[in-house]
């Protein structure tokens, strides 16, 4: 897998939103009955958002980090504000010995793809860093866990996006003070 890059980490706040977004088709019959159908197994989500305050380099690194990725060209790794850390989460079993890392919204679980600062736990007994590697979102342990052993792991993840449109409008404030247009990202898989 080509490793992704990483958006910049602006030390300013963020405003922005998210939306989810499911693509279901329905068809309402004459009597009134409704048919529902989705395609996909998790949704697509749609993230609008604003940097108020860019200084020059700042600007500039944006810029280029855009550039560097030819727009909407190549997908990328987002950090959200409000989701991008989990604590003690149960983990999925793949097959014997590989996890799957979620990020939970409310009592919603979806894969993540991007994980660091990982710690992972057996049956609440936290494991040496060399028991396991991390690759793609998924825990591979070198000794499979026992049958029934519960797998909890604490880490920060980052959101697979990537631009919605093509392109990116930062407005000149003054000498060394710029925001951005709204930016509108996309989860990809």
């Amino acid at each position: 897998m080509v490793e992704l890059r990483k958006f910049p980490r602006f030390k300013i706040a963020y405003s922005s939103t998210k939306t989810q977004k499911w693509g279901t088709a329905i068809q309402t019959s004459g009597s009134g009955k409704v048919r529902t159908l989705t395609n996909r197994i998790y949704p697509q989500w749609l993230i609008s958002c604003k940097i108020p305050a860019l200084t020059n380099e700042e600007q500039n690194e944006l810029l280029g980090f855009v550039a560097l990725g030819r727009g909407a060209f190549t997908p990328f790794l987002w950090w959200d504000h409000e989701h991008h850390h989990e604590d003690k989460a149960q983990l999925p079993m793949i097959t014997p010995g590989i996890y799957q890392a979620v990020m939970r919204i409310g009592g919603y679980a979806q894969p993540v793809s991007y994980i660091e600062k990982v710690t992972v736990f057996i049956d609440g007994q936290k494991q040496a860093e060399n028991a396991y590697t991390v690759s793609n979102g998924r825990i591979r342990f070198s000794t499979s866990p026992p049958g029934g052993a519960v797998i909890t792991a604490t880490y920060d993840y980052w959101w697979k996006v990537m631009l919605q449109s093509d392109s990116i409008a930062v407005e000149q404030l003054n000498a060394n003070l710029a925001k951005t247009q709204t930016i509108k990202l996309v989860s990809v898989e």
